[in-house]
This record gives C-alpha cells, structure tokens and sequence, in this order.
C-alpha cells in the first residue's frame, strides 16, 4: 500500500509546494528509509528521492532530497549492497549530483564521494 501510494506521488512531486516536499521528506521518506526492511519500499523511496532530486529548480533554496540520499547512502551500503538494480539506480542519481555544478558544489555532494567511488568500481 505505501508503496503504490509513493509511485503515486512521484510523477507529481515537481507540482508539490517547497513546504509539502520537507514534511513528505520529513515525516514519510526519512522515517521508511531508517525503518523499512522490504527492499520494495526502499526501491520506491529511491525512486521519489531521484525524482526530488533531478526536479529540484530553485537555485536559492535547499535540494529536499539530497539529505535522503546521504542516508539512503548508508542504508544501501549495509542492506542492498548486492541487489545490482536498486545499487545502479542510487549510483545513476549520485552521477547525476556529481555532474551537476550546483549540486556539486553542496555540502551533501562530499557525504556522497564515497558512493560516486563505488560507481567508479562497478562494472556497469
């Protein structure tokens, strides 16, 4: 149920106002990535955190899904480290941060260079 209610949400998350995207990120994303053990609803939170990411225009305030994705760094470091697609999907948003200048230049981008190494190891 959470996760089809999530794959709801995230085609519509660029139309969701700046104050809705921190409490989703707050009190939906943040506590399923530290509690979930399903690794569908993991999958799912990676998902909507890559879209928050990409979609994120406002240059003057803070990416909401950065600071996820540090955590979904360690989450995914400990749990899913073997499962190939949820690794390569976290790999392609942390190279999506790393190619783009704005986001590069964020504080978050050095909590992720020891993800953007494993993508510099993986065979894919």
């Amino acid at each position: 149920m959470i996760a089809m209610a999530l794959e709801l949400l995230r085609p519509r998350i660029e139309a969701i106002s700046a104050e809705a995207k921190r409490t989703i990120c707050q009190n939906v994303l943040l506590p399923l990535i530290e509690r979930s053990s399903f690794e569908k609803i993991i999958d799912v939170v990676l998902r909507v955190v890559s879209e928050l990411v990409v979609t994120h225009r406002d240059e003057h305030s803070a990416n909401p899904g950065l600071p996820l994705l540090v955590r979904l760094q360690s989450v995914v470091e400990k749990r899913y480290r073997l499962n190939g697609e949820l690794m390569k999907m976290f790999l392609k948003v942390v190279l999506f941060v790393f190619e783009h200048p704005l986001l590069l230049t964020s504080d978050y981008a050095e909590k992720l260079e020891d993800a953007f190494h494993w993508g510099l190891t993986t065979q894919d």
